[in-house]
């Protein structure tokens, strides 16, 4: 049985601003939850932990989720997700697609086709989270002298950005517009690498809930440590804003723990207490829990892909495709080379050349 404590409805989450004073303890019943399941975060492992609660999953196509922070605040709902950092969680979904699918598989096959190096140039996708959790919502302290305005819903062609590229009032107002979401009162960001401590908060909102938990939906053997330096500077390159996120929400998941159970050595207290029950708990109750995704030679390896007739093809069409673009790109930056020499006559950019009586040398 989970202990008593953590089915106690209590204090509201607070503003990560506020580090050592607390406020009086405000009574919370979350008992509405729209889980806003986001990819590689614990998702599967916490539709289990929700399944008795009345909890509502928006997973696939999912919008941005200012929108549903709108729409949960007009039914009563809370809203509950989970981040994790950018790098590893690229890493969960290469794995993933290398380990569940097959060769011909439109989505998967640029994991198990590619190397990753060449995934992480050519497909992974650069600040997921930001591009959901802050897509769509007022860019708030963001906003350059007092104007208005919404961060793009989508990534732009920049794959790239750092916070001042989407914050115009610099990277450190995009920390705080992170900041001013994680305090949201409708909203708990659970933190991946913090995964109990984040379950314990959340038990504190939710009477009843039960968050001990069987691990789903994980990889078997994939690689813990990798030596592939440049294609993991790759990945921190295109997940600048995501870094952003996930250091914020960690900062103010431990803050929120500090005001909730005391100082550090009673956080470390309620975690030791919970890591008790926990193993006792899945002793019982996991052993059926089966993996299901399972990678195998040659796929466990990061500068291997997958030597079957389909993937040959895919890659030879892929690098087919890109000398198609590289030699058109070539040929319009010749283009432009021949422009601007046009232009660059000593009389000047649409000026014509003064009379002269001198015959041109190109008669």
């Amino acid at each position: 049985m989970v202990a008593s404590w953590m089915r106690l409805a209590v204090a509201a989450l607070l503003p990560c601003s506020l580090a050592a004073n607390c406020p009086d303890d405000k009574p919370m019943n979350w008992t509405k939850i729209t889980h806003y399941h986001q990819h590689k975060a614990a998702g599967i492992t916490v539709r289990g932990i929700l399944k008795h609660a009345n909890a509502h999953e928006i997973h696939s196509n999912r919008p941005p989720l200012a929108e549903v922070l709108r729409t949960a605040a007009k039914h009563d709902k809370f809203v509950l997700t989970f981040v994790r950092a950018p790098v590893p969680r690229t890493l969960s979904r290469f794995w993933y697609w290398r380990a569940d699918g097959h060769d011909t598989s439109e989505k998967r096959r640029k994991a198990r086709c590619l190397t990753l190096a060449e995934y992480a140039r050519a497909h992974a996708r650069p600040n997921n989270q930001h591009e959901y959790m802050l897509g769509a919502a007022p860019l708030g302290a963001c906003a350059a002298g007092g104007a208005a305005g919404k961060f793009a819903k989508h990534g732009g062609k920049n794959k790239t950005e750092a916070p001042a590229d989407v914050c115009p009032a610099g990277a450190g107002a995009y920390a705080r517009r992170v900041d001013a979401l994680l305090a949201h009162d409708g909203l708990l960001v659970g933190v991946v690498e913090r995964f109990d401590l984040s379950l314990l908060l959340l038990a504190r909102l939710v009477p009843g809930l039960d968050v001990r938990y069987c691990v789903r939906n994980a990889v078997a053997g994939a690689p813990k440590v990798l030596d592939e330096p440049a294609a993991l500077a790759v990945l921190s390159s295109k997940n600048r804003l995501d870094a952003v996120i996930h250091a914020r929400a960690e900062e103010a998941l431990v803050r929120r723990a500090r005001c909730a159970f005391g100082d550090d050595a009673a956080v470390e207290r309620r975690l030791a207490d919970f890591a008790a029950q926990l193993r006792a708990y899945q002793a019982s109750h996991c052993g059926n829990v089966t993996q299901p995704h399972q990678l195998a030679p040659p796929l466990d390896d990061p500068s291997a892909f997958s030597p079957s007739r389909a993937c040959l093809d895919y890659r030879a069409a892929s690098e087919k495709k890109k000398a198609k673009k590289e030699l058109k790109e070539k040929s319009k930056s010749k283009d432009d080379d021949d422009d601007a020499d046009d232009d660059t006559d000593d009389d000047g950019p649409g000026r014509s050349p003064p009379h002269t009586e001198q015959a041109s040398p190109r008669a």
